[in-house]
């Protein structure tokens, strides 16, 4: 499972408690599933992008 960078800990921090967990668990799967060893804000923003132009995270 790739690392968390803490500026990456950081950003997620902001995303209400009782989904942030799902949240967490699907970023590390977009990183895993493109080969990156370490997630950082540049990551999660990416991932997001995806979630939000392909509904992706409301498939799981």
């Amino acid at each position: 499972m790739p690392a968390w960078t803490h500026e990456a800990q950081t950003q997620t921090a902001r995303i209400p408690s009782f989904i942030r967990g799902m949240v967490k668990k699907k970023i590390e799967e977009f990183a895993q599933e493109r080969g990156y060893q370490e997630i950082t804000p540049q990551i999660v923003d990416e991932a997001k992008a995806l979630f939000m132009s392909d509904n992706s995270f409301h498939s799981a």
